[in-house]
């Protein structure tokens, strides 16, 4: 353990992390950049010597039934790349800061070098997603989606528990550290976070639905059994019903203390879950579309309850209990 919190090790894997976020950033970026150059079925891509597919082109060869709308990846991409940006800066500002003064440099860390490690595994999956997707490896992009997914999760949950044993010294004499740690570092990636446990669902619902192929111009792909695309949203979508009531459940009762003043998971989650329900609209209602309105509904009222607490707590609780 002791070889983890060194000093030297600290900044090495800083550094790692936002050379990891980099790479991620930049193909993810050429991922999306169509030429709009019509060639048979599919629209070229930018970087054509990389990728074989645009996501437009993914999205019409793969429908599901719970795709969101094109305008939610068009904003929140930006969003989680920007409020990470602005987050992997301040952590490589800060080790030029004094030791009580950083938040990666401090005993105990704020972000430690497990969180860095699993930053670096949510980054990479991430990006190993769009390769795999790209190359349509269905089973492999599942897998590397929920990596991600899991990881992100990890990354804010060691944060949250490394610096909590020193949280009343932080709040006494590290309030404004604590506080950029809390709105750039952990609201950033919890966007992310969110982000990811909707978009496996998608990936969860192609996967099942269609066969892992080689690359073709088939419009749309081979099933890939009986199970057909709506089956597959509703699979999808009650798995994240769950874990939405289990979340709120779980941040409010249980870890509350830990992640009090993580709040952007609510508003991702309406956001992605309205574009659904914008993209997918029909009257009357079809299953999966009544799914995604209890739970853009259930997670409006949870994002209200949430405030709720969070501002009675902070004023009728002391921050640490």
């Amino acid at each position: 353990m002791k070889a983890l919190t060194s000093r030297a090790v600290k900044i090495a894997f800083t550094v790692i992390a936002f050379v990891v976020f980099a790479i991620s950033f930049v193909f993810s970026f050429l991922g999306n950049v169509p030429v709009g150059v019509e060639k048979g079925n599919a629209t070229l891509n930018a970087a054509t010597d990389i990728f074989i597919n645009t996501i437009p082109d993914l999205a019409t060869r793969y429908p599901t039934a719970i795709q969101p709308a094109p305008w939610v990846f068009v904003v929140i991409w930006p969003i989680i790349f920007l409020w990470n940006t602005v987050g992997i800066f301040y952590l490589l500002a800060s080790l030029c800061l004094p030791k009580d003064r950083s938040p990666i440099l401090r005993e105990p860390s704020m972000f430690p070098v497990e969180s860095l490690i699993f930053w670096c595994l949510s980054w990479g999956c991430s990006m190993g997603w769009i390769f795999a997707f790209d190359r349509e490896l269905l089973g492999l992009s599942m897998f590397l989606i929920l990596v991600a997914a899991w990881s992100t999760y990890a990354t804010l949950g060691l944060s949250y528990r490394s610096y909590y044993s020193d949280i009343l010294i932080l709040e006494e004499h590290s309030h404004k550290m604590l506080l950029l740690v809390r709105i750039i570092i952990h609201n950033g990636f919890a966007i992310l976070a969110a982000w990811l446990t909707c978009a496996w669902k998608i990936t969860l619902a192609t996967t099942i639905t269609y066969k892992d192929s080689s690359p073709s111009d088939e419009i749309p792909a081979a099933l890939n059994g009986s199970i057909t695309s709506e089956d597959a949203g509703t699979i999808g979508l009650s798995i994240l019903l769950f874990e939405l009531v289990l979340w709120f459940v779980l941040e409010n009762f249980v870890f509350e203390p830990y992640c009090r003043y993580t709040l952007s998971i609510y508003p991702t989650l309406i956001f992605a879950l309205s574009g659904v329900f914008s993209q997918n609209y029909v009257s009357p209602f079809s299953r999966n579309l009544a799914i995604t309105l209890a739970a853009l509904i259930l997670a409006i009222f949870a994002f209200i309850a949430r405030i709720v607490l969070v501002i009675y707590r902070h004023r009728h609780r002391t921050r640490y209990a």
